[in-house]
């Protein structure tokens, strides 16, 4: 399995690191004359989170293409005005030029641009997508698609099956960290910095206002389910949140490269998960807190997790998790029912 791990102005001066840790792919964002300060290019804000121009992010690609690593560019909203799709497809062919091995896309329409000018460009359908079954794979497979990232959603045994279908592609697993607590291709909620709409996610605004680390569910993780997906080898697993500082990000590549290791050497999902607890609190010197992406088979008992919330990060709501509220915002009204 391949870990695909994420690039900001900041993380990329620690990409030898990363590579020693075990990465094999890379993803970033870029801002352009389109957007001027915003970053509404993949659905990503922040003063760091995003390369500064075209340019800057075309030099990220040919560090990352020197290192003999591959790299893929983000240009992934839902939809981009109809005027903006000729200057994108200009950036997608420099930055094809200079070595960018993909694009994670989102727009049919711009996915159906570049496959009428550009057929021969490697094309990755963002999770915004949304994709749940093999019908809807096979749908967005005719209009080029490479490379399918799943969504945060799916069951394992729903993954297995997508994976199984036959379709001619490669597939993608987000795997760490900020895990939502809604259907992210179906999510109706803002995200935008400063609008004051009541239709806001709450977990991005958060975020917005607190340093790399806290905000979003950070320690979201879904390394226990890879044991019922150890039959699919070729499986890229992804490492989300370009905003996060270098450290956290190379740790998330070291946990993922040692529970892919492990894999194979674990007769059981409840020999696997125990093990990947107890790598967990070794590599990131804190128990795990039990905050899954994907229902598992086995999840270890809190003896061995046990993990508690840090004070300085604020969650949303996650699946199997609780959540609590920054003391300026009032509770949600639903927060505190029985369960």
């Amino acid at each position: 399995m391949k870990i695909q791990c994420p690039l900001n102005p900041i993380t990329i001066e620690r990409i030898d690191d990363y590579i020693q840790a075990g990465a094999d792919e890379f993803y970033l964002g870029y801002r352009n004359t389109l957007t001027r300060h915003s970053d509404c290019l993949n659905r990503r804000f922040g003063a760091h989170v995003n390369f500064s121009s075209v340019d800057a992010g075309m030099a990220a690609v040919e560090q990352i293409h020197s290192k003999a690593r591959k790299a893929f560019i983000v240009i992934n909203e839902l939809h981009y005005p109809p005027s903006w799709q000729d200057a994108l497809l200009r950036d997608i062919l420099k930055f094809a030029e200079h070595g960018a091995h993909g694009f994670i896309i989102s727009d049919i329409n711009l996915l159906i641009k570049l496959k009428e000018t550009a057929p021969s460009l490697f094309l990755a359908l963002s999770s915004t997508a949304h994709v749940l079954n093999s019908r809807a794979a096979a749908f967005y497979s005719r209009f080029g698609i490479n490379k399918l990232i799943l969504p945060r959603q799916l069951a394992t045994s729903e993954i297995a099956g997508l994976l199984s279908a036959g379709e001619n592609m490669e597939y993608e697993l987000i795997m760490m960290n900020e895990e939502g607590p809604n259907l992210e291709g179906l999510c109706s909620f803002a995200h935008i910095p400063g609008e004051s709409s009541p239709n806001i996610c709450r977990q991005a605004l958060l975020y917005n206002d607190f340093p790399p680390g806290s905000g979003y569910v950070v320690d979201a993780c879904g390394a226990c389910a890879l044991y019922a997906l150890r039959d699919f080898p070729d499986l890229c697993l992804k490492i989300a949140r370009r905003g996060f500082g270098a450290d956290w990000i190379l740790k998330d590549v070291l946990f993922l490269r040692k529970a892919i290791t492990m894999l194979h050497d674990c007769g059981s999902a409840r020999e696997f998960a125990v093990r990947c607890a107890e790598e967990h609190e070794t590599i990131y010197n804190d128990k795990c807190r039990t905050k899954c992406y994907f229902y598992v088979d086995y999840e270890p008992g809190y003896e061995i997790t046990g993990g508690q919330t840090p004070s300085d990060i604020t969650q949303g709501v996650v699946k199997y998790g609780s959540s609590r509220n920054h003391p300026s915002m009032p509770p949600h009204p639903d927060q505190d029912r029985p369960q």
